[in-house]
């Protein structure tokens, strides 16, 4: 199963392709504008969209270079049929094209084959009662499933992938938010406090004074 994000501002064909993407058994929501697709893909956690082109206020090609830098795949749903504008979306990032109308099994299938072409080996991570799935960006504490914005994750994963070791605010920026990240260190404390109360780290993630955190298996 899959979560899928349907970028489409016309609502019947919205419905349409949410209602194939269920029987096929994938969760699936709509947005029907590209700000909000935009604002969604970064605070919920997505393994595909299919996006429109032609959307109000934020044409879909914009909305590619936003979904390009995440490890979501994309699928471009347009009334466009030529070959040129096929090519280029290819190359801009699209992991493929389908033109309207368009055939429920057809959109299926290429849902189905970029999925397949794109899911990486299994790889979860474990610290104490919380299990990570690297690849679906799912985290479970014991049964609970535990929601975490895109930025969370990838601040979990750094702590587990260099657990016992003291990090810097400096070099937690850097790895999650990237060196032009104009923003201080001061996020790094908001989203490490965030994560201790998500996940009852309180006694695991410590604070180094002055330096930064380090994530420890021990109280």
């Amino acid at each position: 199963m899959a979560q899928i994000l349907i970028v489409e501002d016309d609502q019947s064909i919205a419905n349409l392709i949410r209602t194939h993407l269920t029987f096929a058994g994938h969760e699936a929501s709509i947005v029907s504008n590209g700000r909000d697709a935009v604002e969604l893909i970064q605070e919920e956690l997505y393994d595909m969209v299919i996006l429109d082109l032609m959307l109000p206020k934020l044409d879909g090609e914009i909305v590619m270079e936003h979904i390009r830098k995440l490890p979501i795949s994309i699928i471009v749903v347009s009334a466009k049929s030529n070959l040129f504008d096929q090519v280029k979306l290819l190359r801009m990032g699209a992991d493929d094209y389908i033109t309207k109308p368009f055939e429920s099994v057809d959109l299926i299938a290429r849902v189905e084959a970029v999925l397949r072409r794109y899911k990486p080996a299994n790889q979860t991570l474990m610290f104490r009662d919380i299990t990570i799935d690297e690849n679906r960006h799912k985290v479970n504490k014991g049964n609970a499933k535990i929601s975490l914005t895109p930025k969370e994750f990838e601040l979990l994963v750094l702590f587990l992938k260099n657990k016992g070791n003291v990090m810097t605010r400096e070099e937690i920026l850097a790895n999650i938010w990237g060196y032009t990240f104009a923003g201080g260190t001061r996020t790094v404390d908001i989203h490490v406090q965030r994560l201790r109360k998500k996940l009852n780290l309180n006694n695991f993630l410590k604070t180094v004074v002055k330096i930064g955190y380090i994530l420890e298996d021990s109280e």
